[in-house]
């Protein structure tokens, strides 16, 4: 987890690539998404106490989903940073080796051999190198899985799944957007649908005249078209949106 007094600039920041009222509607679509039109429903149906009790849990639900992801992106940023280190540690180690007989006489023996030794076989982030004997080392420790670089979830698929686990993690992520876009296809062209038509029939009494139509029932009094006519055009602005 990133410490508490690290004030590091997230590198690759996405949010700098948008204006402030795209991100606005990110945001609003990630916080409410449909829930706002579907919801009062919800509750209609099943109850305050039953609804409240779900929401509830959902919402743990996605509080614990959250701190995995954050858990994940630490890790990597650690593995990222390990890696760099890495890769440092054997480039000085081949300048070492090439320096004159007389200096790894002196010395740097010992630090050419550390840098050979860095294989495959070496661990990815090694808990005795990073436990510390001191404070500094200690801090230094724990600054490594700062997060200061964005990496997306499909970055950190490719550096923790397997071949197996990649191709199950993106069919995951396909039939989520796909039921997303249904729900968004079906909920906002409906919501708009009622909030548009204005036809009320003989049967109206004042408090629930949707539900006493059908969608063969025109959508204005002095238009053909039928209230699935108006749903339909809704579906296609939204598809062209």
């Amino acid at each position: 987890m990133p410490s508490g007094g690290s004030t590091q600039p997230v590198k690759n920041d996405p949010a700098s690539l948008y204006s402030p009222a795209v991100g606005l509607v990110y945001l609003f679509n990630l916080i409410v998404g449909t829930g706002a039109l579907t919801m009062p429903k919800a509750f209609a149906s099943a109850g305050w106490l039953v609804s409240l009790i779900l929401v509830v849990i959902l919402a743990g639900i996605s509080y614990v989903t959250a701190t995995f992801v954050i858990e994940t992106m630490a890790s990597a940023n650690g593995v990222r940073r390990w890696k760099k280190m890495q890769s440092r540690q054997s480039v000085q180690g081949r300048h070492l080796a090439n320096e004159p007989d007389d200096q790894v006489a002196n010395g740097d023996a010992a630090a050419v051999t550390a840098a050979v030794e860095h294989n495959e076989h070496t661990p990815l982030l090694d808990a005795m190198s990073l436990s510390g004997s001191s404070e500094d080392e200690s801090r230094t420790s724990s600054r490594i899985f700062d997060i200061t670089e964005t990496i997306e979830m499909g970055q950190m698929a490719d550096m923790f799944f397997s071949r197996v686990g990649i191709t199950l993690f993106y069919i995951c992520v396909i039939i989520y957007l796909f039921g997303d876009l249904a729900i968004y296809a079906a909920a906002v062209p409906k919501s708009l649908r009622d909030v548009a038509c204005t036809y009320v029939d003989d049967t109206f009494n004042g408090t629930s005249c949707i539900q006493n139509l059908t969608e063969s029932d025109p959508c204005w009094s002095s238009s053909k078209l039928t209230r699935m006519d108006v749903y339909r055009l809704f579906v296609v602005c939204f598809r062209h949106t």
